[in-house]
């Protein structure tokens, strides 16, 4: 069994980056597999700014 695991890590204008990837990866979600991004990983989690902008 395979699990779909989201981490997210940044502090700083790294918290930005990884915000911009996370509206780019929900995009991609949507569209190619109909999901939300919650319904697509199994679990999302973060480090830093990265455990802010999880619950986004």
């Amino acid at each position: 069994m395979s699990f779909k695991i989201l981490c997210l890590d940044g502090g700083g204008i790294r918290g930005v980056l990884s915000a911009k990837l996370l509206q780019e990866v929900e995009t991609t979600v949507k569209e190619k597999k109909g999901q939300e991004l919650h319904e697509y990983f199994d679990l999302i989690s973060g480090t830093s700014t990265g455990c802010f902008i999880k619950p986004i």
